[in-house]
């Protein structure tokens, strides 16, 4: 997790700022609670942020195969 506090995911160069560990982990916790991610291990080390929530895909693919509108 540290290292990606070096990506642009979490620093902005041009007004020279980042997040700091505690802010970021907030963030991604934040994103979890809301279903937008989720921990891919206890430690939480490493995320997965999902394109589409759980419930999203389970929509679009029920109207796939119903023949409902597309997703």
């Amino acid at each position: 997790m540290a290292d990606a506090l070096e990506t642009e995911l979490f620093r902005n160069a041009t007004i020279g700022r980042q997040l700091k560990l505690k802010d970021a982990m907030e963030v991604l916790e934040d994103m979890v609670a809301e279903g937008g991610a989720e921990w891919a291990d206890k430690e939480k080390t490493t995320v997965v942020v999902l394109w589409r929530r759980h419930e999203e895909w389970g929509n679009a693919i029920y109207d796939w195969v119903s023949g409902g509108k597309a997703a």
